[in-house]
């Protein structure tokens, strides 16, 4: 019987250690699209991934409570966490927010935070822009009256 590996897995085992981290974000990202797509999670206009439980009363009736995905890590970022196969997939929630929106990030570029505030993902409020422009934004940011990090 021939074993079956996960698409990650696969990538990995053909990119090499460097690409797999991209290889594995990427296919990430397209996990939480799908899971949108299925009616498990919603992105609403403002760029909050909720979490869509569906139960249902004696009367058969749905109810559908509804939780945000917030939880920041170390550097302020909104990672969100999705349970497949037994395993816990995270991801920034920015990067998932710009791809349900805009499409795929394109290779070596970055997503940025116009008004510096790490927490607020609207897609108004991301662009793409390379790593040097990134770095710019957030020195400019940082000696400006615009730094806000939450």
């Amino acid at each position: 019987m021939r074993q079956r590996y996960s698409r990650t897995v696969q990538m990995g085992m053909v990119m090499g250690e460097k690409g797999v981290t991209k290889m594995k974000s990427v296919y990430n990202e397209q996990l939480f699209i799908e899971a949108i797509k299925d009616g498990y999670l919603r992105i609403d206009d403002a760029g909050r991934i909720w979490r869509i439980t569906r139960r249902y009363r004696a009367n058969k009736q749905p109810v559908i409570p509804k939780r945000e995905m917030k939880t920041t890590n170390e550097a302020g970022y909104i990672r969100v966490g999705l349970g497949k196969n037994g395993k816990v997939i995270l991801c920034y929630a920015h990067r998932v927010v710009w791809t349900y929106f805009n499409g795929e990030i394109p290779s070596g570029l970055e997503m940025n935070h116009i008004n510096g505030v790490r927490t607020d993902n609207r897609p108004e409020n991301l662009e793409l822009v390379t790593h040097s422009e990134n770095i710019k934004h957030a020195f400019k940011n940082i000696q400006g009256e615009k730094c806000n990090f939450e």
